[in-house]
């Protein structure tokens, strides 16, 4: 994933009052998170209200310093980790099928396997994440 891709699906997942299904309904009219933003408030006024749409066109504060986290966790290549985003190939069919499936899945180790096959994949939330595990959270 290239830091402009990252930036993009970070800002989705980091706007106040946008939460994983408007990104969801966002990502199925728009396409990639890159288009979502590069579209006028009147076109996002079909699923946004008219001040979350114009609200949207904003980025997050907390966004450029998440975004700086997130790269340099990805940069570490001594664990093998990588972002599949929903969407991505690699994306659990398993999950496509729950209610509310995450937009981003952050991932160590190998990926070589489809995440489908016999080998277990492990989701974790932590109750006290570090500031880096904590979902919308600045540093």
């Amino acid at each position: 994933m290239e830091r402009e891709e990252l930036a993009s699906w970070l800002r989705l997942t980091l706007t106040p009052g946008v939460g994983d299904e408007t990104a969801r309904k966002l990502l199925r009219s728009f396409g990639l998170p890159a288009a979502i933003f590069g579209q006028q408030p009147q076109a996002l006024q079909h699923i946004l209200g008219p001040a979350q749409a114009h609200a949207f066109l904003n980025q997050p504060p907390e966004l450029a310093a998440q975004i700086d986290t997130t790269w340099a966790w990805l940069q570490d290549d001594s664990s093998q980790r990588q972002i599949v985003v929903l969407g991505d190939a690699r994306y659990p069919d398993s999950l496509l099928r729950i209610d509310d499936p995450p937009l981003l899945l952050y991932c160590m180790g190998r990926l070589d396997l489809p995440l489908d096959s016999s080998s277990t994949l492990a989701l974790v939330r932590s109750r006290n994440p570090t500031p880096q595990g904590a979902p919308h959270s600045s540093h």
